[in-house]
């Protein structure tokens, strides 16, 4: 039935009336979640292919009638992780390696199993094998496995015909083991002492024939110490005399410290009971009749009484007996009976009836504690299902005790994951239920409010997690209290702190404590501080989990004591220290975890020998440096993870004896060398990372790593052939990547038809020949890149056959012939295609099809000889990246392809394109790069997008004037070309926005002479100069260098022209002077391969400027031949591909002015780094340097020598940028020297969580300074803020940096204000209105509070505002002076008061515009939608309670993001929204709408995509008869969940983008669609609480047509069918409560005739013809006659109406007859 949900991720039809069997889910490879559970689902399961299934992690098959045999490939699921309800035992443990919770409980499984083999699961806590009928064997002789057992905290092996007590459970953790249960076993030894120190829920031992000879007479439970009284004592020798096979059974809920003195309980089980009980009833006998003697009566009542208080001071109430532990054993009628009361003493003390039942407070406070409570109710799986009318026990997440003591109270409450959003506070019921042992709450959103200190009251808690629940600010200091916590989790990735209280003081009173979670919590402490608060105060503490906690400084020896430490995780935390030696001296660790903690120096070889590691993870300490040691064999390591660190030599062979190894990543490690053929050993083997090394020779053999599911080793130097190498046997591959390599030969066609590979990377090799046509039918390709070999060829037809594929690549070969674009059709999935610089023409004929295109989000045809558009781009909303340069494209650009709204790059260059007169429309918001270079466009230039960072106007005709306010969309952009156009005018002053333009912009050949702006010396401005005729020995070096160069010639603008015959000064690209050639500009020239010393450009001795910026190197050398070039002033080798150290022969170059050797991971890949020589050497002659760009470049120098380095050699700099250079801090007192510096970019280095040094105040010609993401802290000098030129300040992603926002003087400077992401707190000053030229404001997530300053509305030149995630409140000041304003963002925040549209009236340009999560009210102005250029506008979460449906043109608005939900708005929908034609996404769920809707409305939005009406009190009602269904819109996601919807809207079989869809929660009545399984792009699909039925139809059952129809004209065949039918109907349809009659006199056995005068018997005489000629006409009510629960009398929906069948052919295969009566 699900064989066409191809891309469905989630399934839910929970809850529902759903029967038949459970259908292939094969093909749905995508399916992450499967929830069937409570239906009526018969059959088995073992038919369906489960192992297809390769993405599924939980699966919910519970509470249905499922039987057979449950198939063995579902526990070998990668990523199943949740097997709800369901070979041999021995099988399941030996395997499931990874299980957490096993229960088997309750089976017939025989057979014996050895318990030593639960050693091999490691993560296992929760074990029960009871009731199996299974022997369970225990060989505990090994004393050295003991400790390698896992930590468990349920052990349940009842009825287990166990004979010994496992020994292993001394070891286990005093807090972890919580249930123990070896009832009903043949124990026959004494019970070991060490059972009794474990602080557990005692053990349940009953049924065994063990003799406590160990229980002292001291009272056993923890919190009774006083001895036995002496007559009990004496009476208990003495009835262990007449019996020694006195059973006692401990259960109950382990005491903790300071709880109640009672904890356990004794009770005495009759069923096992063997002692002779003659003595009793003799002595019942000789004192009975005493008891009517009044004196002997009130005697033995007060010494009872004195006997029972003095044992259970706490517990004994008096005469009654009634203990609060138990209630007293029920013999009514049997008082005379007085020897019981002696017995009493122990059988009263636990002889009662488990009720299970919840007390009614704790019901209440439950109830209370939910109403309380906002959370989604769609995704929730507990909450949602408590009620009044249930137990409370019963609810799911909800624990009860089962000890007398506190029966009924709630010890356990899991709300993981449960959506909640809002409502919990001090004042909450939560904290009441006193006996909560067990408590998280992970996994919710409580929207950044802080831990309640209500925490501190349960003070009984054991477990708390609250990790990943939207907690902020500080942990409460009432935390401590918890005295009895075992394990706390508080692991965020909000701003949670640690600061008063600190860390020392919050685990002061945590003794008992063994897990401690805080990753992501801010601390902020030295190594002394909290190295010390923990190994004085945790002493038992097993978990370390504290990453990315801005811990800092070396870690302290006093960690040392700590010495149960078996888990480490420091990740990301900056460290920036040496790694010590002491981690090789935790004997018990298993797990050490230090990645991204700025570690230097070099690693301890010992730390590889850990006896016990199995997981080491050293990645990303690019300091670091290390080589690895000889491994010995059978090591214990499973997990090496030393990406990033810098290792020397070769991989040593002995790497094979890791034998245990399953992870291996060794990616950018600078290794060399072959790669050894031991790792052929590693047979263990998953996921292999060996990229971006230095590995030479061939690839090995991998073949015996039978579970190797990724393979990297791009980016090396590994040469030969792959065709050899048996990458069929690796079964389970499913991501190979050898690209940037050397590999020859021609490609393996088995690649391509492997059966898991998914993702093949063989890019940027030496492949050649050509490719072979295949059969990729039915393989699982769905990336597939070979890209940048020598490929030729025709393009090979049988891609077209892989029906997965997402991404394909072929550019940069040699294929030839011509490919017929309409192909692509076929493959629905694609959305990557690249075509480009290949010998073939592409053709689109752009005819009709039937078949829609895909849905592209690349698309990159560049150089296919391609002569028209596709049209059938127009219709592509998800695409980012269009390449068609290079092609022969005439005409105009159309104007779809700036309808674009997610398109970021957008390459025309080299075609024939012009325009029209008016200028270019608004460019898409999102545009990052552009080139239209090479064309012969005119006119006026567009209005540029704010995020543009590279854009390419050149070699066209555009005229009139550069617009003056081209600068504000310039802030980002690296690259601007406007040359060789018919500009005029003057260039404008706002030009020098362009802080980081890193290439010259170049505005050469202008109409006339320009007032150059003085920030020219920052952009570089270019303006060549054509003169005299070079000298032949300058074109003979020229040409000699152009021949040894290799690049690209169809992306060439300048090498490719360069020939004999013309003058070389007149190309493009050189300049001369007297005919010497004094620049050379070969920017973006598509060169790539090696620049060698011996290359002809080091003659050009006078060159003065030269830059060979973005070009592709390929990770060669800087050559050293550039030393050669003394003249040289400026040299520009940015992001052009070199790796490696810099040359020292840069530093003979004397008369630099400016260097740039920046690389951006942006645009390229490159190590290059300065080690030898080191900063100070390179620029020791470099004296006259003004500009200095060396971003990217791996110097990791600390702060004095790099300082001092800069001051004492470039005393004029002015422009200093060394962004994500790996610099420590601090800054260096020296740095103050420079005073020239004008720009200062630091950005992304890690100064040692140091303060911002005051000295930058002193810079009187700063005018950007950017200090982001340097792990700076302290408080920000505020003097830095008056600095009279600075124009840019960001400041964002320093966490720990604090400061606040004083007053500003009038007319500052400042034009960017970035604080992001910082501490920065206090109130906005009033006088940040004097600020008038700024443009752009950022400080969102960071601790600002008050009112946002009504001032804000002088910012005139405002563009860009974002102010989210901070605690402002007040009204929202009017901005309507900031006509320029595009983005305003001010969600996350407590801003109240209503929106007036007066204020927004004026802001024509704003386009996004973020209210969301606020407690704005009153009603929201619907003419605001209609603002012109406002797209995207989010106000959910807020407090509106109307939509104020004024006057306003709907039609003309360009909004197509409306989010409005979880508001308080009410009435009818206006249907005014639905005249927002560009709307593509709406959202009204979780307000309070009534009245109904007709869906059919929506057919009006044709943009729409995303619909979410859930959660009103709407009826949505659906008229499907009048109207085309492919008229409504085409749809990604529909939810309407509790919409009193009726049926299924018919209109969604069409909808071929859906892949959301929710329609749960309403009053469907009917069987699920079978068009609904076809949905081939359906991700999530969840119909639960409904009341759907199963139908006999989908493709299932339109196969089985095509096998069972011939047999039904086979007379034998067809009463066979007919038999088999006839049983299986008889089992369903009483079921449902139906009553069937089929063929051949078939009845439903019942006890009365239930038939009528309409019913008729089938018979067959054995004529066929007669029986063909039959016909039946009877009635048909299938859905309104049903049986009464005695299943004899029928009873007949009176609101039902039957309708008589049509007639029906004695030869159909089956019939049915459902009489009414």
């Amino acid at each position: 039935m699900f064989v066409a949900l191809l891309w469905t991720r989630y399934l839910d039809l929970s809850f529902n009336q759903l029967i038949w069997q459970i259908l292939s889910f094969s093909m749905a490879k995508n399916l992450t979640k499967i929830n069937l559970s409570y239906n009526d689902l018969t059959g088995g399961i073992s038919s369906t292919n489960w192992i297809d299934l390769s993405n599924l992690f939980n699966l919910d098959l519970r509470s249905n009638s499922l039987n057979g045999s449950i198939p063995v490939s579902l526990f070998s699921r990668p990523s199943l992780q949740k097997l709800h309800n369901f070979p041999t035992v021995d099988f399941l443990v030996y395997s499931m390696n990874f299980t957490k919770f096993l229960s088997l409980s309750s089976n017939n499984f025989n057979g014996s199993l050895q318990l030593n083999k639960i050693q091999q699961m490691r993560n296992l806590f929760h074990l029960d094998l009871s009731y199996i009928s299974l022997l369970i064997e225990y060989n505990g002789n090994n004393s050295s496995l003991l400790p390698s057992f896992p930590q468990i905290t349920t052990l349940k092996l009842s009825s287990c015909k166990l004979k010994v007590f496992p020994d292993f459970l001394r070891n286990q953790s005093k807090w972890k083991l919580t249930i123990l249960d070896l009832s009903n076993n043949q124990i026959q030894r004494g019970s070991p002492k060490w059972i009794w120190k474990l602080n557990f829920v005692p053990p349940s031992l009953r049924g065994n024939s063990w003799f406590p000879h160990h229980l002292p007479h001291t009272w056993i439970s923890r919190g009774i110490t006083s001895t036995l009284p002496y007559q009990l004592a004496l009476f208990k020798q003495l009835y262990w005399s007449a019996s020694k096979k006195i059973i006692f059974y401990l259960e109950g809920n382990a005491g903790r410290r300071g709880g109640s003195p009672f904890s356990a309980r004794i009770v005495i089980d009759w069923n096992f009971l063997s002692a002779e009980l003659g003595f009793a009833v003799g002595l019942g006998i000789v004192i009975g009749p005493l008891m009517f003697w009044k004196r002997w009566r009130i005697w033995y009542y007060k010494n009872v009484d004195d006997i029972l208080s003095s044992i259970f001071p706490h517990l004994y109430l008096g005469k009654e007996y009634v203990f609060r532990v138990t209630a007293p054993m029920r013999i009514p009628l049997f008082s005379w009976l007085f020897f019981i009361p002696i017995c009493s003493i122990f059988l009263t003390f636990s002889i009662n009836v488990v009720s299970g039942q919840c007390l009614d407070d704790q019901k209440s406070l439950l109830l209370q504690f939910k109403n309380s409570l906002k959370f989604n109710t769609t995704f929730s799986t507990k909450l949602v299902h408590w009620n009044v009318s249930r137990d409370c026990c019963s609810w799911e997440g909800v624990t009860c005790s089962n000890e007398s003591f506190s029966k009924g109270h709630v010890i356990g409450l899991n709300l993981t994951d449960e959506s909640i959003y809002v409502g919990l506070d001090y004042s909450s019921s939560l904290f009441s239920l006193q006996h909560l042992q067990d408590l998280s709450l992970a996994y919710n959103n409580f929207n950044n409010s802080q831990i309640p200190p209500g925490f501190g009251n349960l003070m009984n808690l054991s477990y708390l997690n609250l990790s990943n629940a939207g907690f902020a600010g500080l942990i409460p200091i009432e935390t401590s209290n918890l005295e009895r916590l075992v394990t706390l989790d508080l692991s965020t990735v909000s701003m949670l702190k640690i600061e008063n209280p600190d860390l020392a003081t919050l685990v002061q009173n945590f003794g008992e404590l063994k897990e401690l979670y805080l990753d992501g919590v801010n601390i902020s402490a030295s190594r002394n501080e909290w190295c010390q608060a923990l190994s004085s105060s945790v002493p038992n503490l097993r978990v370390l989990s504290m990453s990315n906690c801005y811990l800092s400084g070396s870690l302290d020896s006093s960690l040392l004591k700590l010495q149960s430490l078996s888990i480490i995780r420091l990740d990301n935390n900056p460290l920036n220290a040496p790694m010590p030696e002491f981690f090789a001296n935790f004997t018990n660790l298993t797990s050490l975890g230090l990645s991204s903690c700025g570690l230097n120096g070099t690693i301890p070889e010992n730390i590889f020998r850990i006896l016990k590691l199995q997981t080491l993870d050293l990645s990303y300490n690019d300091l670091l440096l290390g080589a690895l040691p000889e491994f010995l064999p059978n090591g214990s390591l499973r997990s090496l993870l030393l990406s990033g660190i810098i290792f020397s030599g070769a991989l040593p062979d002995s790497i094979g004896n890791l034998t245990m190894l399953s992870r291996l990543d060794l990616s950018y490690c600078n290794f060399n060398g072959s790669i050894p053929n031991s790792l052929a050993n590693l047979t263990q083997l998953i996921y292999l990372d060996m990229s971006h090394n230095k590995f030479n020779g061939q690839i090995p053999s991998f073949s015996m790593a039978k579970n190797l599911t990724e393979i990297n080793l791009s980016f090396n130097d590994l040469g030969g052939g792959i065709t050899s190498t048996r990458w069929e046997e690796l079964i389970n591959l499913v991501n190979l990547d050898l690209g940037y390599n050397s590999i020859e030969g021609s490609i393996p066609m088995s690649l391509f038809s492997h059966p898991s590979i998914q993702k093949l990377r063989l890019s940027n090799n030496k492949f050649s020949g050509g490719l072979r046509e295949f059969n990729g039918s039915s393989y699982p390709l769905d990336t597939l890149d070979l890209s940048s070999n020598n490929l030729e060829g025709p393009f090979p037809v049988s891609v077209i056959s892989l029906p997965g594929i997402k991404s394909l690549s072929f550019s940069y070969n040699k294929f030839n012939g011509s490919f017929q674009l309409d192909a692509i059709q076929q493959l629905r999935n694609l959305s990557s295609l690249d075509l480009s610089y290949n010998k073939m023409s592409v053709k689109y004929s752009g005819t009709a099809s039937s078949l829609p295109f895909p849905q592209f989000s690349t698309f990159k045809l560049a150089s296919c000889n391609l002569s028209t558009f596709p049209d059938f781009l127009k219709n592509q909303s998800k695409l980012t990246i269009l390449d068609l340069s290079k092609n022969e494209i005439y005409g105009e650009i159309p104007d779809w392809i700036w309808k674009f709204n997610n398109l970021m790059y957008l390459n025309l260059s080299h075609n024939h394109l012009v325009t029209r007169q008016e200028p270019l429309p608004n460019l898409p918001a999102r545009l990052s790069i552009l080139d239209l270079h090479s064309n012969k466009l005119q006119g006026q230039l567009p209005h540029l997008p704010p995020l543009v960072t590279y854009l390419d106007f050149s070699m066209n005709n555009f005229s009139s004037v550069i617009p003056t306010s081209i600068g504000i969309s310039l802030n980002s952009t690296i690259f601007l070309s406007l040359s060789s156009n018919k500009f005029h005018g003057e260039i404008p002053q706002s030009l020098c926005n362009g802080t980081y333009l890193l290439a010259p912009m170049r505005i050469s050949h202008f109409s006339w002479l320009f007032f150059i702006p003085r920030c020219s010396i920052f952009l570089s401005f270019c303006i060549f100069v054509v003169s005299d005729h070079c000298l032949e020995d300058q074109k003979s070096l020229l040409l000699q260098f152009k021949n040894g160069l290799n690049f690209t010639t169809t992306l060439s603008t300048k090498l490719v022209h360069w020939n004999e015959a013309s003058d070389c000064c007149s190309w493009e690209g050189v300049t001369c002077s007297k005919g010497r050639v004094i620049g050379l500009n070969l920017t973006k020239e598509s060169i790539y391969g090696e620049l060698v010393n011996s290359s002809t450009l080091f003659s050009l001795q006078h060159l003065q400027d030269l830059s060979l910026a973005y070009n592709n190197f390929s990770n060669s050398r800087i050559p050293a031949g550039f030393g050669n070039l003394m003249n040289l002033s400026y040299l520009n080798l940015s992001n052009a591909g070199f790796s490696g150290q810099l040359p020292i022969e840069i530093s003979n170059l004397k008369r630099l002015v400016t260097l740039d050797l920046s690389t951006s991971s942006l645009l390229s890949f490159s190590m290059l780094k300065l080690e030898n020589p080191n900063l100070a050497k390179l620029v020791q002659n470099l004296s006259e340097i003004k500009e200095l760009y060396l971003d990217g470049v791996n110097i990791s120098a600390p702060g004095n020598e790099w300082c001092q380095a800069l001051s004492s050699s470039l005393p004029n700099l002015s422009v200093l940028s060394m962004s994500s250079c790996s610099l420590s801090g601090p800054l260096h007192s020296s740095f103050q020297e420079l005073q020239s510096l004008s720009v200062i970019l630091l950005h992304n280095n890690n100064f040692s969580a140091a303060p911002v040094p005051e000295f930058f105040a002193n810079f009187r010609n700063l005018t950007s300074l950017r200090l982001s993401s340097c792990g700076l802290n302290g408080q920000f000098p505020e003097k830095i803020f008056q600095v009279p030129t600075l124009q840019t300040l960001d400041l964002s992603d320093n966490k720990q940096l604090s400061g606040t926002l004083q007053g500003f003087h009038s007319n500052g400077s400042l034009r960017s204000l970035v604080l992001s992401r910082t501490n920065f707190s206090g109130t906005l000053p009033d006088s940040i209105g004097n600020l008038k030229m700024l443009s752009r404001i950022d400080l969102s997530n960071c601790s600002f509070l008050g009112s946002i300053p009504s001032s804000m509305a002088n910012l005139v030149q405002l563009f860009y505002l974002d102010m989210s995630s901070n605690n402002f409140t007040g009204p929202i000041p009017s901005l309507s002076m900031a006509k320029k304003l595009t983005q305003l963002n001010i969600s996350h925040n407590n801003l109240t008061g209503q929106i007036n549209f007066t204020h927004w009236k004026d802001l024509t340009n704003v386009v996004n515009l973020d209210l969301r999560f606020n407690s704005l009210n009153g009603s929201i102005p619907v003419s605001l939608f209609s603002l012109p250029s406002l797209r995207n506008l989010q106000l959910s979460n807020n407090q509106f309670s109307s939509l104020h449906n004024e006057s306003s043109n709907s039609s003309s608005s360009v909004l197509d993001t409306l989010d409005l939900s979880s508001n308080k708005l009410k009435g009818p929908i206006p249907m005014s929204l639905f005249e927002l034609q560009g709307l593509k996404f709406l959202s009204l769920s979780s307000n309070n709408f009534d009245g109904s809707l007709q869906l059919n409305e929506i057919q009006q939005l044709t943009n729409l995509s995303n619909l979410d009406l859930s959660y009103n009190n709407l009826s949505i009602e659906y008229n499907g008869t009048n109207s085309s269904s492919s008229s409504f819109p085409q749809m990604a996601t529909l939810k309407l969940v509790s919409c009193k919807l009726k049926t299924f809207p018919d209109f969604l079989k069409n909808q071929s983008k859906l892949t959301i869809l929710d329609l749960s929660n309403n009053q469907i009545k009917q069987g699920i669609p079978n068009w609904i399984w076809k949905l081939s792009n359906l991700h999530y699909l969840n119909l639960s609480y409904n009341y759907l039925v199963m139908t006999l139809e989908g493709p299932l059952f339109n196969l089985s047509t095509v096998v069972v129809a011939p047999l039904t004209f086979w007379e034998k065949g067809r009463k066979w069918h007919d038999d088999c039918i006839d049983k299986i109907l008889l089992v369903i349809f009483p079921m449902l409560g139906l009553s069937y009659t089929g063929c051949y006199n078939t009845k439903v056995e019942e006890d009365e005739d239930i038939g009528d005068e309409n019913t008729e018997d089938c018979e067959d005489n054995g004529d066929e013809d007669e029986m063909e000629s039959e016909e039946f006409g009877g009635r048909y009510c299938v859905f309104c006659s049903k049986l009464d629960i005695s299943r004899k009398r029928v009873i007949h929906d009176p609101q039902c109406t039957c309708h008589n069948s049509p007639l029906i052919s004695a030869s159909s295969s089956t019939y049915f007859i459902v009489t009414s009566s």
